[in-house]
């Protein structure tokens, strides 16, 4: 999506606009098997998404001191804005540019114990494809993997 909009415009109205579609959606959440052990013992993990959920899942997940890996570009910086009103802590890279500062900031983050949130088939895609740096930061870190959906259907 290219948006051709000043970023200092959509970082005032985008947390705006989130809070007011977030008011109206209801989420009702299934945790998979295994689930209950990694938020029970509190440790950082890597959460993955697909880049067409991600706002649900970045207002339902808001202000729990997750960071996020957001790209550089300028459609990036719409949602490292409206994120960071939310609560997310930024880590700015991409697959395409500036991966191994991502990398390496999802690891810093990872250490101390913050779960770290990737759209590893990004912006561009293809759709629903993974590129490798969630796996990577997981495998490097040795925590788990875990995915996160948003289903939407009508009311």
């Amino acid at each position: 999506m290219k948006l051709k909009l000043p970023p200092a415009f959509v970082a005032r109205i985008a947390p705006a606009v989130l809070r007011v579609l977030g008011a109206t959606w209801r989420f009702d959440a299934t945790l998979p098997a295994g689930a209950d052990d990694v938020l029970e013992r509190r440790r950082a993990v890597v959460i993955v998404l697909w880049h067409e959920e991600l706002l649900p899942i970045l207002w339902h997940h808001r202000g729990l001191g997750i960071s996020a890996v957001v790209s550089i570009a300028r459609d990036g910086q719409y949602l490292a804005d409206a994120a960071g009103r939310l609560g997310y802590d930024l880590i700015r890279g991409s697959s395409r540019r500036g991966a191994t500062q991502a990398l390496l900031g999802a690891l810093r983050a990872l250490e101390e114990r913050r779960s770290v949130a990737f759209t590893p088939d990004g912006p561009i895609g293809p759709r629903r494809v993974a590129k490798a740096g969630a796996a990577a930061a997981a495998q490097r870190a040795g925590v788990p993997m875990v995915p996160i959906r948003a289903v939407i259907s009508r009311a």
